[in-house]
């Protein structure tokens, strides 16, 4: 039993079962407990954002309102049915098919699998770096945007923005770019930043043995630990689901 219940329900008598008193009135003495757990009716909310025309009164020029950035289309689906469809396909493995279908009769949204594949090609995080490289003895530069199951490389005369602007990713990219620091990369304002850990480590041990700094040698230690500790706990969720606990 929950301590805490979201609806508590008070079952009183109103006259005694054995005489006929009435109980009005009448403190209880004490109660007996019972409770049924159920999940409250799953029923898409649909939430509609207007973007109004506004006439200025000095110039007559017409300025519409602002969408927000991760409205792009007329209709789309929120963060919340994306999760729960990403959990069916890669926590329970069911067909794009099935999760479709269960998603439109248990939560009345009606959704294609065709819209499915493309959460799956959609990634949550990137990592994102660039390298020099020679090309006919030019210089040139090796950009490089991967997930965990894929890497995108594309070379390019320039290091810069012009670079990735060109090759395309980042400017519709909406998720977390991992990366290094370069000041590059924070130039893309629609998605969120991430630093590599890699490279803070890097750091981290360039200001210990070269700058004597021992906060750096404490922090880096830190970090390890970190993600030691990460690590166990992944392998322990893994164990956990196959035993079917």
């Amino acid at each position: 039993m929950v301590q805490t219940p979201d609806e508590v329900i008070i079952l009183r008598a109103e006259k005694c079962a054995r005489c006929q008193t009435s109980l009005q009135g009448v403190k209880a003495q004490g109660c007996e407990r019972r409770q049924r757990i159920d999940l409250p009716e799953i029923k898409v909310q649909v939430t509609e954002y207007q973007a109004q025309d506004v006439v200025c009164p000095h110039c007559q020029h017409v300025t519409r309102g602002t969408f927000p950035d991760e409205l792009r289309a007329s209709v789309q689906f929120g963060p919340m049915i994306k999760g729960i469809a990403l959990s069916l396909l890669y926590g329970q493995l069911l067909p794009y098919a099935r999760t479709a279908e269960l998603l439109t009769d248990l939560c009345g949204c009606h959704i294609s699998p065709s819209t499915l594949e493309t959460y799956v090609r959609e990634a949550h995080v990137i990592g994102d770096d660039e390298t020099g490289i020679r090309v006919q003895g030019v210089l040139h530069w090796m950009h490089v945007a991967r997930t965990d199951r894929l890497t995108h490389d594309a070379v390019h005369r320039k290091r810069g923005k012009q670079a990735t602007d060109e090759i395309g990713i980042l400017p519709e990219f909406h998720g977390i770019s991992e990366h290094d620091a370069y000041s590059l990369y924070r130039q893309y304002t629609r998605c969120e930043h991430g630093l590599c850990n890699a490279h803070n480590l890097r750091d981290l041990c360039f200001l210990h043995e070269h700058e004597k700094q021992q906060w750096a040698a404490d922090l880096k230690e830190h970090l390890l630990t970190c993600h030691a500790a990460v690590e166990q706990a992944r392998q322990g969720s893994k164990q956990f689901a196959r035993r079917g606990d």
